[in-house]
């Protein structure tokens, strides 16, 4: 009966890992969306790795750069703060930045990648929330 108690503070600290399918190349497609402007979207090709419940995202912004670093288990992780994005060119704004700052990533069960996530634009004036969502596969 003692070992018990300690047999249950060892099986709390063990979380569940990221499932490591989830590792890889996907490609596919993200829209970024904020007030005021028409959606833009961009060929994506991001690098997922994991280490137990840590997974890095390396290609979020749309130069190809940008990291994001969420914690998860299973299919899904969550992220907050995030990648600091080169500016780039909006509609009649040549110079946009776009900050990620919080979001979360799922692998479906058809073996897609779907990240949903938060930041805000900052440039020609502009300074609005804005929404992404990526949809790929390997």
């Amino acid at each position: 009966m003692r070992a018990l108690p300690a047999l249950l503070v060892f099986a709390v600290g063990c979380g569940p890992a990221v499932d490591p399918a989830i590792q890889g190349e996907w490609l596919g497609s993200t829209t970024v969306t904020f007030v005021g402007y028409s959606p833009f979207a961009y060929q994506s090709r991001l690098i997922v790795t994991t280490d137990d419940s840590r997974v890095n995202v390396v290609g979020a912004c749309p130069d190809g750069t940008g990291l994001l670093v969420a914690t998860g288990s299973g299919r899904s992780a969550d992220w907050s703060g995030g990648a600091r994005c080169s500016p780039v060119r909006i509609e009649d704004c040549p110079s946009v930045a776009l900050v990620y700052t919080g979001g979360h990533l799922e692998m479906t069960d058809d073996r897609a990648l779907y990240a949903r996530g938060i930041g805000i634009a900052n440039g020609c004036g502009i300074s609005a929330d804005v929404s992404m969502t990526f949809n790929g596969r390997k």
